[in-house]
């Protein structure tokens, strides 16, 4: 089967159903690093700006972390991170990016039920994980509201409503979806280029938790 076939047939399931651990295992191990289609090749905007306007504070939460590079980025930063993916693969190959002034904690992780103690957690940074939840996206918003702090931030990035796939997301459905666990404080919009060159519209928010 070629590489092609393996991609659409991937991205296909990723897009429709709720994608499973098997699921991104396939998705990972089909495509070349270097084409996998959500993985950054330069920190978010978004983020960066959230962190110079001093709005995340250790220990930070990077969920759906892939590869690690923001959780390496933050980490590089000073901060103290851990990184989850529900991927055995994806964190491998965070854990073999080493040499860093600060190493991320690596953890695979199942984001709607994680190991971690209560409100353990100051920031959470969600860049493309809310939007695979499907059915599941309210039992994941509790977790994330019972490992972080109140008043923590959860950082957001999602599929925006200008991209034309079933995972967009509005601010109104995210303000609907975390009433009662986190205030939505702001929104706007980023630009995430794939390795293939489409330019896929993002949601960005910032959430404060309650």
């Amino acid at each position: 089967m070629s590489l092609s076939i393996h991609y659409w047939w991937n991205l296909f399931r990723l897009f429709l159903t709720t994608p499973s651990a098997q699921d991104w295992e396939d998705f990972y191990r089909a495509i070349p690093a270097g084409q996998i289609p959500w993985e950054p090749r330069q920190i978010s905007p978004w983020i960066k700006s959230q962190l110079a306007a001093g709005y995340l504070k250790s220990p930070v939460l990077d969920v759906g972390c892939g590869f690690g590079v923001h959780s390496r980025w933050l980490a590089d930063a000073g901060y103290q991170v851990t990184g989850v993916d529900l991927s055995a693969f994806a964190i491998n190959r965070a854990r073999e990016s080493t040499g860093h002034r600060n190493n991320p904690e690596y953890q695979v992780v199942d984001v709607r039920s994680m190991p971690f103690d209560d409100r353990c957690f100051n920031t959470i940074i969600d860049r493309g994980t809310y939007h695979h939840q499907g059915r599941h996206k309210i039992t994941y918003l509790r977790e994330l509201r019972r490992v972080i702090q109140s008043g923590g931030h959860l950082i957001l990035l999602a599929f925006s409503s200008r991209f034309p796939n079933p995972r967009r997301v509005t601010p109104r459905e995210l303000e609907k979806n975390t009433h009662g666990l986190f205030k939505l404080e702001a929104t706007g919009q980023e630009i995430h280029i794939q390795p293939d060159g489409l330019k896929i519209p993002l949601l960005t928010a910032r959430l404060t938790a309650i």
